[in-house]
């Protein structure tokens, strides 16, 4: 089976933002929540020294402890919170600026029992599927992990059709059972 593909920046940026789901699944779940917990306790910390400071009549030293103790706090938790996403945005751009490495631009994809070959303007290679690590999908992406870090982007959009991509996206889970199988 093969298929022509056109990988974008929106392409890569969008599997930037997978990458940490596919990868580390757990982190993705657990990392809203832990973001939401710390600005609620910090929210809730904020408002009992607030009305402390009041009922103390501490109104000057109030002010200092919000601008030296809990804004910074809270600028903290809104980088970590926003931090990956404005990574990803820069590594996207800057991927673009280059002329994409030979990772954006057309890339002719095929599979077979044996291997996943990608040719393309930057050259050709193939990976035997018994050093595929994982094959991950949803609506938009057919993903092919090579590596923790290495993957190849399958945009769904550039099969004729629907079934053409779950069926190529089908074969490829199978070649890659066989071979996690066999070996």
């Amino acid at each position: 089976m093969e298929i022509v593909v056109n990988i974008t920046d929106k392409d890569y940026l969008e599997f930037l933002k997978l990458h940490r789901t596919i990868m580390f699944p757990r982190m993705s779940k657990i990392m809203p929540w832990l973001i939401a917990g710390l600005s609620i306790v910090a929210g809730i910390l904020l408002a009992i020294l607030i009305v402390l400071y009041i009922i103390l009549g501490r109104y000057a030293e109030l002010f200092e402890l919000l601008f030296t103790t809990i804004l910074p706090m809270l600028l903290i938790i809104a980088l970590v919170a926003l931090a990956p996403t404005l990574i990803y945005r820069k590594l996207a751009a800057d991927m673009k600026k280059r002329g994409g490495d030979g990772v954006l631009g057309e890339h002719t994809i095929a599979i077979n029992a044996e291997a996943i070959a990608v040719t393309s303007a930057y050259g050709e290679g193939s990976r035997k599927w018994i050093g595929v690590d994982r094959i991950f999908e949803n609506e938009q992406y057919l993903i092919v992990m090579y590596t923790v870090q290495i993957g190849l982007i399958i945009p769904k959009r550039d099969f004729v059709s629907a079934s053409a991509a779950e069926q190529f996206a089908a074969q490829a889970k199978r070649y890659l059972e066989m071979a996690k199988g066999s070996g």
